[in-house]
């Protein structure tokens, strides 16, 4: 009888074949052994549970440094020294989710088992990376491979991919999209969801900035500097946030050190691009000061207008300035560490098209960022592993410039976020068992032209997540309430309403079924319940807005958004061959947007918008394929789409990305790493009120990627060259499409040393 692996391999094998003409498949080998302790002399064990290891070479033995070694559940990193070393103090007890990778070889993801006041010693042997998915060498405690809920964006891949925002730096992966009003403000969108409906955090805490409430608005994140993106759906997701259907990107920066670094640790970078002579340069230093541990980063950037093939954008030059330092004591209890973070930035906003000013605008913003956090990691308590303190103050200012120098408008935003969370140790079946509380204070100034009223906004909620794993069978819960109250600075009756005090609170919660069919095999359900609360811009706004030229209107009556969804997914992974299908379906009642009235505000002739409330539907897709064919050669598809429609009126949601997808051959020799691919999309003529019909598109992508070590130094060369062709084409979620199309033929290049 034939097995359901040996089934599903040869359907994927058959599918390829129709595609190349000849498939040889490579396999590495896979073992576990168990070795004897290791005890560091730097940590005895009496100070409490010690995990080290080592890292060498598959195929030589030999040491591999700078190799980034993560524990997911307790977030955090070390890194190899020169004899491929590697150490985490203080680690409680249970289950954990480690990663390794870097440059030039495979990455590996494992389950560690730590066991109370034991030294757990890991040996691994990482083979080079040849583009197969196969198994590494791990010899140590560890147990069978959970299906994770997060996708991560890390290593070879966040460098080949890494651009001026968090949001272009994750095109190209499945289900992603970016919504843009010129370079400098684009914000990424998950399947058709974006603004607050997909949280972007930074180290898992709050950004402080307006990126959500309006296009023309950055995300205030440098991903030059980033060491890990996170996405993260379902029932995990409602420990950082109440949309469970839209989900969480958080951007890892360990802008305070969770482990004690063995010796002095740098990486500096050096990017360009042509496309709008881009310059880039950043920084990031690890270092041990006595019994404290220092992180420091910083970032400049800076670009002309943007080129496109049908001539220049004009007013899309920017300048960012990004800077941050931590200073962390590591305690055989836990650690105790602060951190400040500063984010200049200077951009423009393009001109002359429906829903810009005529001659564009200039904003200038920046943010000022404090924490304070603690981690407590109890030696004898009989159920928790650890409990963590954060503490985040944020101030931040924005302003917008007519084309004059004459300011059209100001924001100012003050927030203290404060969240505790406690993580549960694994007994019988159930495993990373988590549970938190979390309050936001934030005060909402506003100035310049409009006539929104200055607010203060109050926040807490309450979450609870656990995985239990019986057999073949993982199941993923979480639970969360929100509650939040909106309070202008005086009541009053106006045009749009009656401005108020408003209350809103709601339950968010998330089942997760995983079914291990077969070592190769898994298939899982997830159903949702999501709320989404009406923030203060949306509430009270009403007068110009500068940058988008639009007549902003709240709505004082809106009530709290609750939303449902399903989604089911299948995943495929042997040796050499992963395949993933995800099938999902949204509805939301009461959803929240920016609507077009149609009509002209008599005193500053700007088309009037206003926060109204509909019946939303959104379903679609996403599938992703990767085959290794022969030595060094393998294979990468992913395609994504998704249908949005306001079902009481029969009418499409706006701002709706098209069916894209990418797909890629890949060729891997020694130190050099080639990737030649296609990215494409097709029509989208599912249009919402005033939107423009976008053509479908196909464009050739050509990339390489080099790294040597020498001595104590790691050297990696980047090359991306985009839109080969320079093909004029269009993005449908660009709000400048209707006068330049997307950017055209562009050399990238990034130049990273690490020692």
């Amino acid at each position: 009888m034939v097995s359901r692996c040996a089934l599903f391999a040869g359907m994927n094998r058959l599918f390829l074949l129709l595609l190349l003409p000849y498939f040889v498949s490579a396999q590495t080998s896979y073992k576990r052994l168990k070795q004897q302790p290791y005890v560091s002399p730097s940590y005895p064990t009496s100070s409490g549970t010690l995990l080290a290891g080592r890292i060498t070479d598959f195929a030589t033995g030999d040491p591999v440094p700078f190799v980034q070694v993560l524990l997911e559940e307790l977030r955090r990193t070390s890194m190899t020294n020169e004899n491929g070393r590697f150490v985490f103090p203080n680690v409680p007890s249970g289950t954990y989710h480690l990663k390794a990778f870097r440059v030039g070889y495979q990455s590996i993801e494992e389950d560690i088992q730590v066991n109370t006041q034991d030294t757990v010693y890991i040996m691994i042997r990482l083979p080079a990376s040849i583009n197969q998915l196969g198994e590494v060498e791990i010899m140590g405690e560890s147990g069978n491979t959970l299906e994770k809920a997060a996708l991560a964006v890390e290593g070879a891949t966040l460098r080949q991919n890494l651009s001026g925002t968090i949001a272009e730096t994750l095109l190209g992966t499945a289900g992603m999209a970016m919504r843009s009003m010129g370079p400098a403000p684009a914000r990424p969108v998950l399947r058709g969801m974006g603004g607050d409906r997909l949280t972007v955090l930074e180290d898992g805490g709050r950004t402080g900035d307006l990126s959500a409430s309006s296009a023309d608005h950055a995300v205030v994140i440098e991903p030059l500097n980033a060491e890990r993106i996170e996405v993260l759906r379902g029932p995990v997701a409602l420990a950082y946030s109440a949309s469970a259907l839209g989900g969480v990107i958080n951007v890892v920066r360990n802008f305070i050190p969770t482990h004690q670094p063995e010796a002095l640790h740098v990486a500096a970078s050096l990017q360009g691009e042509s496309v709008n002579k881009g310059l880039s340069v950043g920084y990031m230093v690890g270092a041990p000061i006595g019994k404290i541990a220092l992180h420091t980063d910083g970032s400049f950037r800076t670009a002309q207008d943007l080129q496109t093939p049908s001539g220049v954008l004009k007013n899309t030059d920017l300048r960012t300035l990004n800077g941050s330092i931590g200073l962390s004591s590591i305690q055989k209890w836990g650690h105790l560490g602060v951190a400040y973070s500063h984010y200049n930035s200077r951009y423009g906003i393009p001109g002359g098209f429906v829903g810009a000013h005529p001659k564009g605008v200039r904003i200038a913003l920046y943010r000022n960022h404090a924490e304070l956090s603690a981690e407590y990691v109890p030696q004898d308590a009989t159920y928790l592993t650890k409990i963590t303190l954060k503490n985040n103050f944020t101030y931040y200012f924005h302003q917008e410039f007519e084309a004059s120098g004459a300011i059209g408008m100001e924001f100012q935003t003050l927030e203290v976020h404060t969240r505790i969370d406690a993580q549960a140790k694994s007994i019988g079946p159930f495993q990373r068992g988590k549970a938190g509380v979390s309050g936001l204070y934030r005060q909402y100034n506003v100035g310049g032209l409009v006539f929104s009223p200055n607010a203060t906004e109050l926040a807490a909620n309450g979450y609870a997540y656990q995985e239990a794993t019986k057999e073949s069978f993982t199941i993923s819960a979480g639970i969360r309430y929100d509650v939040r109250t909106a309070i202008p600075e005086k009541e009053t009756q106006t045009r749009i309403g009656f401005i108020r005090k408003r209350d809103f609170g709601g339950l968010s919660a998330s089942v997760s079924i995983n079914n291990q069919v077969s070592r190769c095999l898994s298939m899982a359900l997830t159903i949702n319940r999501s709320i989404r609360m009406p923030a203060v811009e949306e509430l009270f706004t009403e007068g110009p807005h500068l940058a988008a030229y639009s007549y902003d209107t709240g709505n004082p009556e809106l009530i709290t958004e609750k939303g449902y969804g399903a989604e089911w997914s299948t995943r495929y992974h042997a040796t050499g061959s992963e395949a993933q299908l995800t099938l999902f379906h949204n509805r939301i009642p009461s959803y929240i947007y920016l609507a077009n009235t149609g009509k002209i505000n008599n005193r500053t002739l700007l088309p009037v918008y206003q926060y109204s409330r509909g019946d939303a539907r959104l379903q679609g897709f996403e599938a992703m394929i990767h085959q290794s064919l022969f030595a060094g050669v393998s294979v990468t598809a992913t395609l994504s789409f998704v249908s949005g429609a306001l079902v009481e009126v029969s009418k499409p949601l706006p701002q709706m990305p098209p069916m894209n997808g990418n797909t890629a051959i890949q060729y891997h020799m020694g130190n050099l790493r080639i990737t030649g691919g296609i990215k494409y999309a097709v029509k989208q003529n599912q249009l919402g009120d005033f939107e423009d019909a976008t053509n479908g598109y196909v464009i050739p992508n050509l990339s390489a990627q080099y790294h040597l070590t020498k001595g104590k130094k790691l050297h990696t060369i980047d090359l991306s060259l985009n839109n080969l062709t320079n093909t004029t084409y269009r993005d449908h979620l660009s709000r400048v499409k209707s006068i330049m199309p997307e950017p055209g033929f562009n050399i990238k290049l990034l130049y990273r040393i690490y020692f």
